[in-house]
């Protein structure tokens, strides 16, 4: 099973999310869960790292955590926000 847990901030913004495990919907190489899940993931970091400032992140087999920088000003923070509450609808409409 894939476990997201998400940090949000006192505003309730997100700060950052960890991902984990496996959905074993199908073999590996075939899980269209995991795959998809993966692939927002990476969306998230690249588009952290292109369009707002940059992110944190670690990533290795069923595992990977991305959380916003710190030091932003405030038109980044901005579009980090729109960013990762983009990624939480996604994650919920494969949920």
């Amino acid at each position: 099973m894939i476990s997201i847990t998400f940090q949000r901030k006192k505003d309730n913004s997100i700060l950052g999310f960890v991902v984990e495990g496996h959905a074993k919907y199908d073999e590996s190489g075939k899980d269209i869960v995991c795959s998809a899940v993966s692939a927002l993931s990476y969306t998230t970091v690249g588009a952290l790292i292109n369009l707002a400032g940059g992110c944190k992140y670690q990533e290795k087999d069923g595992f990977m955590e991305i959380f916003s920088k710190e030091n932003l000003d405030p038109s980044q923070r901005q579009t980090g926000s729109v960013i990762l509450e983009t990624m939480y609808i996604g994650f919920k409409q494969i949920e």
